[in-house]
């Protein structure tokens, strides 16, 4: 899956964009080199105490990745 990050949101290409390019159905490796996606991928969500836990999604980006790690945080009352 590809994804790129624009003003901190996750964004993802999108049949429009992939036709902006003249190359019909473009390869990842295309929309990667022209539009600066990356790969991106998500970390195995971890299991948790949702009466005393919240999760959240927390991403990292490389030079050529984007990766979803996920975080726990104590729930306040």
């Amino acid at each position: 899956m590809l994804a790129k990050k624009v003003n901190g949101k996750l964004v993802f290409p999108t049949e429009a964009e992939r036709q902006k390019i003249v190359i019909t159905n473009p390869s990842g490796e295309s929309l990667k080199f022209n539009l600066g996606y990356k790969e991106f991928t998500v970390d195995e969500r971890p299991s948790y105490d949702n009466k005393t836990q919240e999760i959240k999604a927390v991403f990292e980006e490389t030079e050529t990745a984007i990766i979803q790690h996920w975080e726990l945080l104590s729930k306040t009352k």
